[in-house]
């Protein structure tokens, strides 16, 4: 019993998995349909093991798992990118990206799978820290 195992579960509810997650730059990391210990994983080699679920309002719910805090919800991802303090324009270049590709049907980044994949372009904004 010398280690731990960690869990980033992001879901229930299964349609928080359409959404993504993002490090402290604005980018993303990892696809958002991998499991849950594997999040974590992937979560603690990021800067300052920083990450957070960035959902819309089509799709905006609680995580039923974990002690995920709600951050706060913006109008526009101009506002969120400032809220979030990650650099400017970087999260507008990853939805603007994802949002291609979700609209396409084919995450040419991470791979997730496409029936996982749903432009993220209905605001109001909100994010929860993983």
């Amino acid at each position: 019993m010398d280690g731990v195992i960690a869990t980033a579960s992001i879901y229930p509810p299964a349609d928080l998995i359409k959404e993504i997650v993002i490090n402290n730059e604005g980018k993303r990391f990892v696809a958002e349909d991998v499991y849950h210990g594997r999040l974590a994983y992937f979560i603690e080699r990021q800067p300052d093991s920083t990450a957070y679920l960035i959902v819309d309002s089509d799709i905006f719910a609680y995580p039923e798992q974990g002690t995920h805090k709600l951050i706060d919800g913006w109008e526009t991802v101009r506002e969120m990118e400032a809220g979030l303090g990650v650099p400017q324009g970087s999260l507008v270049a990853t939805l603007e990206e994802y949002n291609r590709d979700a609209a396409a049907g084919e995450d040419q980044q991470f791979h997730k799978r496409p029936e996982w994949l749903k432009p993220l372009n209905k605001g109001p904004f909100a994010a929860f820290n993983l």
